[in-house]
């Protein structure tokens, strides 16, 4: 992850959350790695917003997949 905002109410006790997502932009910085563009909003049960964030996340290269650096859940930073 490069970059998250997120405004975020604790829920009630009870309260059933729900995540949604959608990539809203995919970026080529001026390094060779891309960058996706994420909004995330959380609701409970009645169609309230918990939680709102834009997360922006670098994608590994092509070079760090072929080599296998990096693996499911393996975070980008720990690439050897």
């Amino acid at each position: 992850m490069r970059v998250s905002s997120a405004q975020y109410r604790n829920p009630f006790t009870g309260e059933r959350r729900i995540l949604n997502g959608e990539v809203t932009g995919l970026r080529r910085p001026p390094r060779p790695v891309p960058l996706v563009v994420r909004r995330r909003r959380a609701r409970n049960q009645d169609d309230a917003v918990l939680a709102k964030a834009t997360v922006e996340v670098l994608l590994p290269s092509e070079a760090q997949l072929a080599n296998g650096a990096v693996r499911d859940g393996q975070m980008l930073g720990a690439v050897r």
